[in-house]
């Protein structure tokens, strides 16, 4: 939250952040070590189990990262009073309801494995498209990578979250969900740092196109990233 008017590279931003990192590192070690943890971090040698925490986990670090910096780039670079910026972002998020349904119908026929790896790589797609023209100061050369990601983003969360009950024990359940909604917030927290990072570079600057563009490529790898889990790690078939 500082760190605009500390700068990103300052010695208080650099060792807050290593101090968090090692606040997450130290909590893990000791949830491995007591008798009742509060997140049974234990449940990750379940290998499908893996692949979804993976997988949610670059999920939130993109979606949640997309919507706040394309957000302030609608505003920022093409001038868009906040508003606007928000009618703009609609394509990619307005449909999401009705590809949750279609998504959870289809995952229950064939599994989690096929839409949340459609999803992933439709995302990354969309995100490379964005990265390749945010430098023109179009709306309409930005509209198809926003209206490919209208049906990536349902799979990618509702197709995991879906499956999620089938890889564990039904009194594992709750701590599974807890473990996985955990991991989500950290992607959330860690994506909008390290876009922050990416963005606003300058000491609180505004930034032109370019720092977009590079941060819409991470984004797409983040995705691919995501891709990858679901294919090495989840089954390629519905459980019972």
């Amino acid at each position: 939250m500082q760190a605009l008017s500390w700068g990103w590279d300052s010695p208080a931003t650099i060792a807050l952040a290593l101090a968090g990192l090692a606040a997450l590192g130290g909590f893990g070690a000791l949830e491995l070590r007591t008798r009742y943890p509060l997140l049974d971090i234990g449940l990750l040698r379940v290998r499908p189990l893996r692949g979804i925490v993976l997988a949610m986990f670059t999920a939130q670090f993109t979606i949640t990262s997309f919507i706040i910096y394309m957000a302030t780039f609608f505003q920022h670079v093409l001038g868009y009073g906040p508003l606007l910026a928000s009618l703009a972002l609609a394509p990619a998020v307005v449909t999401q309801p009705v590809f949750s349904i279609l998504t959870g119908r289809l995952t229950d026929r064939i599994g989690a494995r096929g839409p949340a790896l459609v999803g992933y790589l439709l995302a990354a797609a969309a995100l490379a498209w964005l990265a390749l023209f945010v430098d023109n100061d179009s709306y309409a050369l930005l509209l198809p990578g926003l209206l490919l990601l209208a049906p990536a983003v349902a799979p990618m969360f509702t197709s995991l979250l879906t499956d999620l009950s089938n890889e564990v024990a039904a009194e594992e359940r709750g701590d599974a969900n807890a473990l996985v909604l955990t991991v989500r917030w950290i992607g959330a927290a860690t994506g909008t740092m390290v876009l922050g990072v990416v963005i606003h570079a300058g000491k609180g600057s505004i930034p032109g196109p370019g720092p977009y563009a590079t941060a819409l490529a991470i984004l797409s790898g983040a995705a691919l990233a995501g891709a990858l889990a679901c294919f090495v790690l989840l089954d390629r078939r519905p459980r019972g």
